[in-house]
């Protein structure tokens, strides 16, 4: 590359997977059909807020998140009560079927104590491993820390910037080395919330407005590279 820009590399941010929570409610549950509920209601997740989006209707993940989380226990037939077994029982319905059709209020059959714990745990996710190898290498300059840096790197997320920037931060050992803080500015870090533009991802007004936040424009020459790279299917 002959342009002295920095690489900008913007990667999807995509956490672990809350299933410890899960198993606490439903200690009968194995670990891999856990882990299957838990991307049952990712999904759900997803296509959500996918579809409030394009219908220039959104939503932040966090609402959306607790939304879709009731729908996707029920799904997987998991019981209101777990004291009472671990098959949902449609006496605990609120509303019959008939009753929904014509418009009356769905009820969550969910109490808290099942769902706010699993709601928490997303705040506390861990790393994939190697992330903390990875992450510091990249930030570290090559030839001492006034050297300029070749790579910037950005996490965009359709969770809010706060949570990226708290769960980024917590996969880093020795925090103090970033001043508690992830910014373009001062560590070559930045982090994108699709809060900031009302729309989520994948459509093509996130990427453009942050291609425009990031200063790069087809005019520029020599254009620096970019990439957006992301780990799942």
């Amino acid at each position: 590359m002959t342009s002295k820009k920095p690489i900008i590399v913007v990667h999807d941010l995509f956490g672990t997977a809350p299933t410890a929570a899960l198993r606490r409610s439903y200690p009968s549950l194995t670990p891999l059909r856990a882990h299957s509920i838990i991307l049952d209601w990712y999904q759900c997740f997803q296509r959500d807020l996918t579809a409030l989006s394009i219908n220039d209707s959104y939503q932040s993940a966090s609402l959306v998140f607790k939304e879709t989380l009731p729908r996707a226990l029920k799904q997987a037939g998991l019981s209101t009560n777990p004291e009472n077994g671990s098959t949902f029982d449609p006496a605990d319905e609120g509303v019959t079927g008939p009753q929904q059709a014509l418009g009356a209020e769905r009820v969550n059959p969910y109490p808290t104590s099942i769902t706010q714990p699993i709601l928490d745990s997303l705040q506390q996710l861990t790393p994939r491993p190697g992330f903390h190898e990875a992450f510091t290498k990249i930030l570290r300059p090559a030839h001492g820390p006034d050297s300029p840096r070749r790579i910037q790197v950005w996490a965009a997320t359709n969770g809010g910037a706060e949570l990226a920037r708290k769960l980024l931060l917590a996969g880093v050992d020795g925090q103090e080395e970033y001043g508690g803080e992830l910014t373009e500015d001062n560590r070559g870090v930045g982090i994108f919330s699709c809060d900031e533009v009302k729309v989520s991802k994948p459509d093509p007004r996130v990427y453009a407005y942050l291609r425009r936040k990031l200063g790069i424009t087809p005019a520029e020459t020599p254009s620096p590279s970019s990439w957006f790279v992301a780990s799942h299917q």
